[in-house]
């Protein structure tokens, strides 16, 4: 069996795919015994440790690896999923922010969950003035679709939570209406 990182990381990576995140993160671990400095691998114990529902896990690596590799976007972006999942709002707007400013791209699935942070935090303006447009510029119609179904789950999650205000509540309402219109 070979012990370099590559072929762990590989494994990691099939082993995801195939449903088995325990044995993905173990393999991902090997890999990082290995190549202890790879942002990458720690990026990667991130995001399955969330998916595995190991919040906790996934925010440790994720901080490394924006500490590790700052201009990493993937890693900002991912630590404020995290952070919204553990429903530490601030925190997740800030990583997501973050990731914005060294972001050339700014992808639209990225703006909308930022939008939607700030929706979870309370801040609706900025919640509208993010999602709009970022679903504007989106011109495929399946991926606009997407992005505005994302954004209503969220907002129908926090609405059967009970954390929901008025304003909260009429933007969800309009978030309907635009699906609506997209169909």
């Amino acid at each position: 069996m070979p012990t370099f990182s590559a072929a762990f990381s590989n494994l990691g990576a099939t082993l995801g795919e195939l449903g088995d995140p325990d044995g993905a993160v173990a393999a991902f671990r090997r890999a990082l015994a290995h190549d202890p400095h790879s942002h990458t691998i720690l990026n990667n114990i991130g995001v399955v440790s969330r998916e595995r529902g190991r919040l906790d896990e996934s925010e440790a690596a994720l901080r490394q690896v924006t500490t590790m590799a700052p201009e990493f976007v993937s890693g900002h972006y991912n630590l404020g999923h995290t952070l919204f999942l553990a429903q530490q709002y601030a925190e997740a707007i800030a990583a997501y922010e973050e990731g914005m400013r060294r972001d050339p791209q700014k992808t639209p699935r990225q703006i909308c969950r930022l939008a939607m942070a700030r929706f979870a935090a309370g801040d609706v303006p900025g919640a509208e003035r993010d999602l709009w447009p970022a679903v504007k510029r989106t011109t495929a119609p399946d991926e606009r679709e997407d992005l505005l179904l994302e954004a209503y789950e969220i907002a129908c999650a926090l609405e059967s939570a009970g954390t929901q205000q008025a304003a909260q509540r009429a933007f969800a309402g309009r978030l309907a209406a635009e699906i609506v219109k997209s169909e």
